[in-house]
């Protein structure tokens, strides 16, 4: 805010809250799931599974996981000191434990079951859980545990470990047959009558438009958009418009901004001085990607090991900058070995993430608790990235970057020739030198000065262009030992790492592939993996509909979520993989679904079986994610840049934010500097990132600081977004010029008004709307009338200039009307 325009907040605060009232929110009032990504189990029918058959994975495995695993599970070491029995396989669960001969499961005897007795019992000293674990066995858990044991018992190995098989599409009743469009929605329909709902009518094509449009480029339809789209009759309409949006250059900065969020990418180090390092070629590299429908499969290697591919190119070497994000340490008293072995830690935990949704690093310091990674199994994955030419330490002289190891070196298209001129000559004066051994001493002399000459101006091109960190093997392995507690410095020495696969996961490397990172990257990818395509047709959904199939994204193991469609996830999986992990293909099914196309309007009968919307009866609502915030505000004004790539750019912040965090002026980013003119507007996308200081405007709306891996976002809701909305610079900047260009296009109030709204909710406001919209279009126009200093300085917001002729007080008013409309929940919600 700049001088004293804050004088307006009291009669934004009074009219807006009027609006917000009057204004139509599609869905009623606001409530739990209209704004959450809610991971809500799934109704009690479900959870319990009634009189249907017991699944050990749906019903039992939860229970023992979230109950006894911690002490009873796969961690042998624990459990031995617990009783000496595990209740993770059935071998154990069913054999006498060491310390009391005692039978914890009896196959088909309840009764005879200790498990059961201690977990019946009232005595402190006898009750499992212990009462110090502060939980307890609820009574239908009880319940379903004794079906279970007299059934027999059976265990099953968990789901997720378990290569996908594809399912026939389930079929349905007629009244659903009726509803469905592809096979997605059989799957869908199938699991609504089993609870005995039914899926909601179509969105009308207005909010399609819109919906389809914020979620596959991240950007709202225009007025002109919108009109094409309802004027097309033809019965391919939607599709067309969805081959539209997927063939958009946007389509790939939407795809990229939860990608970053997983490749933790940022523009410095982090810890205490923060340092800038370039990185932004790496996001490029992902946004072209995804406009081009990379195969996901070649998208995955080529990050984990696009250096390792026969005759590497430039971009695959680029995309190996994934594993080179994290953070960078550079305190002098930091051990380089320690913090080598800590990125290399985030390295594993960040892979481990992203492409199988395991929590790998639980098992750095002694067996998984809950899954069945043993210690052994980390490590021997940390040998897979752990000899490459990188140091743990940062120089605090970020010219010399020693901790950056092997570079890329790469920037505009200007700063690549020149860089690939100076090589050539480099080259070239080399040659001359070597070939003049019969050359007289002078003549050997200048061919010397030659090369050093030509030495400087590469050294000085390589100034100018981008160093991007990224992977190369060191000729000569690193020596890699289990660590006794992770200590970096207490390696095991009986205990080496090994090239091995993890040891849960039943599926040999290929033959073809070496044992090496690329072989590990290939294993990942090929059809029989249960895991990766999983993971990535999970992550999409949630991208698209708020939640995953998984609701845990990020934890596909014993403590993860029960699948809300189990045999849809394994459909979409196996048809993802034989489509060639082809990803727009894939959205496109999902986009053009009649799941997808449903209204965002709840019923009652749904909210009382399924609170969560699970199962999909509606379209769940979501708001924007706080990058999609800002730039919905800045393309419906009309000030949005829409340039694709490029360096990172500093919109508006407060000042004096770097320095509160900064090291002094040994940071090189110890003062922000904002940027000027078309860099204001760029996409939210390229907004810098300072790890210790992330812009405020979009931490307020919950993005992540890009520390670690980040996969699934969680969605907030407090005052300090409205006040954002009302009076963050960048918001009324795009509210002036709202107003301005509303102004100069259409000569009424009630165009004005109709056009206002269009260009943010994607339709018109009717009667009842209109008539709020006037009365506050009223109100700002007496008060800005009657203070002509306000309505001046609130026009000072913003760097876009001001008409060469223009009313202050009508411009202000108009400029409150636009603010209004920009802050409302049907504005920054896409239902």
């Amino acid at each position: 805010m700049r001088n004293n325009a804050s004088v307006r907040i009291l009669g934004l605060a009074v009219i807006a809250g009027a609006v917000l009232v009057g204004m139509r929110l599609r869905v009623g009032p606001r409530d739990t799931d209209g704004l959450s990504t809610s991971t809500a189990t799934l109704p009690v029918a479900d959870q319990a599974a009634g009189e249907q058959a017991i699944s050990f994975n749906r019903d039992i495995r939860p229970i023992l996981s979230d109950k006894c695993f911690a002490c009873h599970g796969p961690d042998a070491a624990v459990a031995k000191d617990a009783g000496g029995f595990r209740l993770d396989t059935r071998g154990g669960a069913t054999a006498p434990a060491e310390a009391s001969g005692k039978v914890p499961i009896v196959p088909g005897d309840a009764d005879a079951s200790e498990a059961i007795r201690r977990i019946t019992s009232t005595k402190p000293n006898l009750v499992m859980p212990p009462p110090k674990a502060k939980m307890s066995v609820s009574p239908e858990e009880r319940q379903l545990l004794r079906r279970w044991i007299n059934e027999g018992a059976e265990y099953e190995g968990h789901w997720a470990y378990q290569p996908p098989n594809k399912p026939a599409a389930p079929e349905v009743n007629e009244v659903s047959e009726r509803w469905i469009r592809n096979d997605i929605d059989r799957f869908i329909a199938a699991r609504l009558e089993q609870a005995g709902l039914s899926p909601s009518e179509d969105a009308d094509k207005t909010t399609l438009i819109r919906r389809a449009s914020l979620d596959l480029t991240g950007l709202p339809p225009t007025p002109e958009e919108i009109d094409a789209f309802l004027a097309d009759e033809s019965a391919d309409a939607y599709e067309k418009l969805i081959d539209r949006l997927l063939a958009s250059p946007h389509f790939g900065e939407r795809m990229a901004l939860p990608w970053l969020d997983a490749a933790r990418y940022a523009d410095t180090i982090g810890y205490q001085l923060d340092h800038y390092r370039s990185a932004w070629p790496y996001r490029d590299y992902v946004i072209k990607s995804f406009n081009e429908n990379k195969p996901y499969n070649v998208f995955l290697v080529e990050q984990l090991a696009g250096d390792l591919l026969p005759d590497a190119t430039e971009e695959q070497r680029l995309a190996t900058a994934f594993c080179r994000m994290h953070m960078m340490n550079h305190e002098g008293g930091s051990i380089d070995e320690e913090f080598r072995v800590t990125a290399v830690a985030d390295r594993i935990e960040t892979i481990a993430t992203v492409f199988m949704a395991q929590t790998y690093n639980c098992a750095m310091c002694h067996d998984h608790k809950y899954d069945p990674t043993t210690q052994q199994d980390y490590y021997n994955l940390f040998k897979y990235f752990h000899s490459i030419n990188e140091r743990g330490v940062w120089t605090n002289k970020p010219e010399r970057a020693i901790a950056y190891g092997d570079r890329l070196y790469t920037g505009t298209t200007e700063q690549k020739t020149a860089m690939a001129d100076a090589k050539k000559h480099l080259e070239e004066a080399t040659r001359r030198f070597k070939t003049a051994a019969k050359e007289p001493k002078d003549k050997k002399a200048e061919l010397k000065k030659a090369v050093e000459k030509a030495r400087r101006s590469l050294v000085a091109a390589e100034t100018q262009a981008v160093p991007v960190s990224i992977m190369k093997e060191l000729d000569k392995p690193k020596p890699m030992y289990v660590l006794a507690r992770g200590a970096y410095d207490k390696p095991i020495k009986d205990k080496p790492a090994k090239l091995e696969l993890p040891s849960f996961i039943d599926l040999p490397m290929p033959d073809s592939v070496p044992n090496n990172r690329l072989g590990f990257a290939k294993w990942l990818v090929q059809p029989g993996h249960p895991l990766t395509a999983r993971v990535h047709v999970n992550r999409l959904w949630q991208m698209v509909f708020g939640t995953g199939i998984v609701a845990t994204v990020e934890d596909f193991g014993s403590q993860a979520a029960w699948p809300s469609h189990p045999e849809l996830l394994d459909y979409l999986a196996v048809a993802f993989i034989e489509s060639g992990w082809d990803q727009k293909a894939l959205l496109k099914q999902i986009v053009t679904s009649a799941t997808y196309r449903q209204q965002a309007k709840r019923n009652l009968q749904a909210h009382q079986t399924d609170a969560g919307n699970r199962l999909l009866s509606y379209f769940p609502r979501q708001r924007l994610a706080g990058e999609l915030i800002r730039d919905h505000a800045l393309a419906a004004s009309g000030l949005l840049n829409k340039a694709i790539g490029g360096p990172s750019v500093k919109p508006y912040q407060p000042a004096g934010l770097w320095r509160e965090v900064s090291m002094g002026p040994r940071s090189n980013t110890n003062v922000f500097k904002r940027d000027d003119g078309d860099k204001l507007y760029r996409r939210s996308l390229y907004t810098f990132i300072k790890r210790k200081s992330p812009p405020p405007q979009l931490a307020t709306f919950g993005t992540p600081n890009r520390e670690a891996c980040v996969v699934t976002r969680g969605t907030t809701n407090t005052p300090l977004q409205a006040l954002a909305l009302w009076n963050d610079e960048q918001f009324l900047e795009a509210a002036r010029v709202l107003a301005q260009h509303t102004l100069q296009e259409v000569a009424n109030d009630d165009d004005r008004l109709t056009l206002m709204a269009r260009r943010c909710l994607g339709e018109a406001p009717n009667a009842d709307e209109m008539k709020v919209l006037k009365d506050a279009l009223a109100h700002f126009r007496q008060r800005y009338a009657q203070a002509p200093e306000d309505a001046k300085a609130l026009l000072e917001q913003g760097e876009h200039p001001l008409p060469e002729q223009y009313n202050a007080a009508e411009l202000a008013s108009w400029m409150m009307i636009g603010s209004t409309i920009l802050s409302l929940d049907e504005t920054i919600v896409r239902d």
